[in-house]
């Protein structure tokens, strides 16, 4: 990696603002957290001169920074503060040059890197156009976070840098589409004892599951489209032929022709009883970045000066905010701090990964600047 100037100091300022990020309990059942979240924040920005925007929507704060009085930066880094409710490891730990700690991944590390850009430009007289979009809703939908935040508050960026750590260090130019179904089986209920009298919605809607799962290929790290039950919830008593029995599917989709959201929906209903209700609780299309895009080219060089090695252009399993990015035709890339178990207690950033990540934010960020001047 190249060497910078104070490098032991800031690594010191990103572990302590991940360390404070990650004790903010930011799980969808705790709101309240979300506000306080956003208040350190901006206490945080409090002696810089830079603009602070807040927004609501559906009872969920979001945060705009700018060095600018606008909404429109050329470089916008975006984020998210909320983490997954099975995630609940507030206290953080350091191992190994590793920080464990809820949202250490995804995404309070890279929340860390962009705050401490942010307050860099912010000291310079000459400053750049850049901007931080934080929002509280990415792990359940987004639905008051970066969609509103573009279609109802008019944000914009030249180009838009979504900070979601990953294992590997590589600019994420594709992802997955995103399809959540419900589905729910319902029956007159029985007595436990007298089986023959009641259809078990247990047995039909795991059957109809099976025949979902058998439509994709088995699970692999391939880029293939995926197929995954991720709750399931029936009855209420041990001596009780459920009245109903409910499931949600999660589906991963690479798009093209026999994987788009039409034909995927038409393999499903197939196999999907006539008796059994669907509903979509969550959608999202596929995301692709053209990776010849000048400011994707020029992330990709400062980036691979930076960690003195090429930096890869890469793909996602998962869906981030950049498919809304996308969907207002802004240029979008992912990249940040490197870990891993991101929605289990055993997540982790790398330390150093912390710091690599800020420096290549700072030269490609001065690196935009100069072609502008």
């Amino acid at each position: 990696m190249k060497r910078f100037q104070n490098t032991d100091e800031l690594r010191d300022q990103l572990v302590a603002l991940t360390n404070d990020l990650i004790h903010f309990p930011t799980h969808a059942s705790k709101t309240e957290s979300f506000f306080q979240v956003i208040e350190f924040i901006s206490d945080y920005f409090q002696d810089d001169p830079v603009h602070l925007q807040t927004f609501l929507s559906g009872g969920i704060p979001s945060l705009l920074v700018t060095l600018h009085e606008n909404r429109h930066p050329d470089v916008l880094l975006s984020g998210h503060l909320d983490v997954v409710e099975n995630s609940v490891k507030y206290e953080t730990e350091i191992r190994d040059g590793k920080l464990y700690g809820s949202g250490a991944l995804d995404m309070k590390g890279g929340v860390a890197c962009m705050m401490a850009t942010m307050k860099h430009f912010s000291k310079l007289t000459n400053k750049p156009s850049l901007g931080l979009l934080l929002t509280c809703d990415e792990e359940t939908g987004s639905k008051h976070g970066t969609p509103y935040l573009l279609d109802q508050e008019d944000i914009r960026a030249n180009f838009v840098i979504v900070n979601e750590g990953r294992w590997r260090y590589d600019i994420v130019t594709q992802e997955k589409g995103i399809m959540m179904l419900k589905l729910k089986s319902y029956s007159q209920g029985a007595h436990g004892a007298y089986p023959w009298k009641a259809k078990n919605p247990i047995h039909e809607l795991q059957e109809v599951l099976m025949s979902m799962e058998k439509l994709f290929a088995k699970p692999s790290p391939e880029w293939q489209s995926t197929f995954a039950v991720t709750t399931f919830h029936a009855g209420k008593e041990y001596n009780t032929i459920p009245d109903f029995a409910e499931a949600v599917v999660n589906i991963r989709f690479i798009g093209g022709e026999e994987w788009s959201k039409e034909a995927i929906m038409k393999k499903l209903n197939s196999v999907i009883s006539a008796s059994v209700d669907v509903e979509a609780a969550l959608w999202g299309d596929v995301f692709n970045q053209n990776e010849q895009h000048p400011y994707v080219q020029r992330l990709q060089l400062v980036a691979s000066d930076v960690l003195g090695s090429t930096v890869e252009f890469g793909h996602n399993h998962g869906a981030s905010d950049a498919r809304f990015f996308h969907e207002f035709g802004i240029p979008v890339v992912s990249l940040g701090p490197t870990g891993n178990y991101h929605h289990t207690n055993n997540e982790y950033v790398e330390i150093d990964s912390l710091v690599e990540h800020t420096h290549v934010l700072r030269s490609f960020i001065e690196a935009t600047q100069n072609t502008k001047e």
